[in-house]
């Protein structure tokens, strides 16, 4: 069953602080040499991704994600992803995507990918 809009737009509500924390969790573990700075804006910039999810989760339907109001969400990724990956980041890449979303990066969000 596809994830809907209300939906996301709920589990991220509920759960944002929960994801968030899960998220920066798995990011340490490949950052394992990063200064606190970059920590920091790190936590900032997922924090930031995650709020601009939310807004759009609320707001748009997950079916155009290339509609205007996901525009902020998109930019955010797209700096964020260009960020980590000058710092040789693999996180981003889609096939640990894939993997945390089916749960095998750790606790698991409870929440899966449709196919």
């Amino acid at each position: 069953m596809a994830l809907t809009t209300s939906r996301l737009a709920e589990v991220l509500s509920k759960r944002e602080k929960d994801i968030g924390d899960q998220w920066l969790e798995l990011q340490s573990l490949e950052d394992k040499r990063s200064s606190a700075s970059e920590r920091l804006d790190t936590s900032r910039r997922s924090r930031e991704v995650l709020g601009a999810l939310k807004t759009a989760a609320q707001n748009e339907r997950l079916e155009n994600l290339s509609g205007p109001g996901w525009a902020r969400t998109r930019e955010l990724l797209q700096e964020f992803s260009s960020s980590r990956a000058k710092g040789g980041s693999l996180f981003g890449s889609p096939r640990r995507i894939r993997q945390i979303a089916r749960g095998a990066g750790g606790s698991g969000l409870g929440v899966h990918a449709a196919r």
